[in-house]
């Protein structure tokens, strides 16, 4: 046989063995995990194909998601295509959907390939991240914690080149399916790497974190840390090691700059881009700066700002509006129809149209 599925290494969903099966030789049937069972956050996928011979093999693949009957089709329109990454091919493919299951047929070139929902940001990718953030005047590689498996928590700290007026926390992949997140912040840093960004980095320091659930990422779950913790609507009443390092790294930064600044990046699975403010002079700012070519399945925006606060939130992002006075910028963006590239693109410019609201 001259195909096989493989899973179980760091980042593949699903890590279980017998969640893949072959029905023949060119068929697969994959069943993706979800680690606490919520459909909301269930789009954790991705394996690996190896081809065997030395031309292109066809390979049938379903994808069964196995929904709860109360679920049904809900979520099935935005789980319609994977990607197939490869040295020779980046490719979108859209598949069939059947009830819950989604069916795809491949050409699968020589050598591996990985067949995911969301194109890979793992410790390569981090890695050349924190290369390339080497690179910038003053910029540093920092650990500010380690995880509940021993992993280190890192940050690339760009500080200010004169006068630290501001400092911005930008983070990504609360949820550890959201690559999206992760290249976004990767686009901050193409963003202070142009000459545009001179004025930025003259009075504003960056504190830059891609990944701040890696546990989570390499065991490939959904939406939780590997002890059960949720980082964001939950991260302040958890005692999950990576959520403590990550109230002290927004506290920090709230305590050390009278302009606080938090981005929080997600890449929830809906069509559009979903900005969330919390004040409206900044959405309209915000939005009036953007590269709408950027956003080519529109924008849908929520506006937080008349919310009333809540004392006993455990929300990280509230309790940094509104008892750490941050300004605060949580986004989230699919992948129907990008690249990686087109991603960082986003990153540097809705933050450069934020910061730039703000003034």
């Amino acid at each position: 046989m001259m195909l096989e599925m493989i899973n179980g290494y760091a980042g593949s969903n699903p890590q279980a063995d017998d969640r893949v099966e072959r029905t023949d030789d060119r068929s697969f049937v994959v069943r993706p995990e979800s680690e606490d069972g919520d459909s909301n956050y269930k789009f954790a996928f991705d394996v690996t194909a190896r081809n065997k011979s030395d031309r292109p093999q066809a390979l049938s693949l379903v994808v069964d998601w196995q929904e709860p009957p109360e679920v049904g089709t809900t979520y099935m329109d935005d789980r319609r295509s994977i990607f197939v990454i490869g040295e020779s091919v980046f490719d979108e493919v859209s598949g069939r959907l059947d009830g819950d299951r989604a069916r795809f047929e491949l050409d699968i070139p020589p050598g591996e390939v990985r067949i995911c929902l969301h194109p890979p940001f793992g410790t390569d990718e981090l890695d050349a991240f924190f290369t390339g953030i080497s690179a910038l005047p003053g910029a540093r590689r920092i650990t500010y914690g380690r995880t509940a498996e021993g992993r280190a928590l890192e940050a690339g700290w760009l500080p200010a080149e004169e006068r630290a007026d501001r400092c911005v926390l930008a983070i990504g992949r609360i949820h550890p399916y959201e690559t999206a997140g992760s290249y976004f912040i990767a686009g901050i840093a193409d963003l202070l790497a142009t000459g545009e960004a001179s004025p930025l980095r003259r009075d504003t320091s960056f504190l830059l974190v891609p990944m701040v659930n890696p546990d989570g990422v390499a065991h490939g779950l959904c939406k939780r840390t590997t002890t059960g913790a949720e980082l964001g609507a939950e991260g302040i009443s958890s005692s999950d090691p990576a959520a403590s390092a990550l109230n002290g790294l927004v506290c920090g930064v709230a305590a050390a700059s009278a302009q606080a600044v938090l981005i929080d990046a997600h890449g929830w699975m809906i069509e559009e881009d979903g900005p969330i403010f919390y004040s409206s002079a900044v959405r309209e700012g915000t939005l009036g700066r953007l590269d709408r070519r950027l956003f080519p399945n529109g924008l849908r925006v929520s506006d937080y700002s008349d919310r009333p606060a809540d004392p006993e939130t455990t929300d990280l992002r509230r309790c940094a509006v509104e008892q750490l006075g941050m300004s605060v910028l949580v986004t989230s963006h699919p992948w129907f129809g990008r690249r990686p590239d087109d991603m960082r693109k986003v990153g540097a410019n809705l933050t450069a149209a934020f910061l730039g609201a703000l003034g």
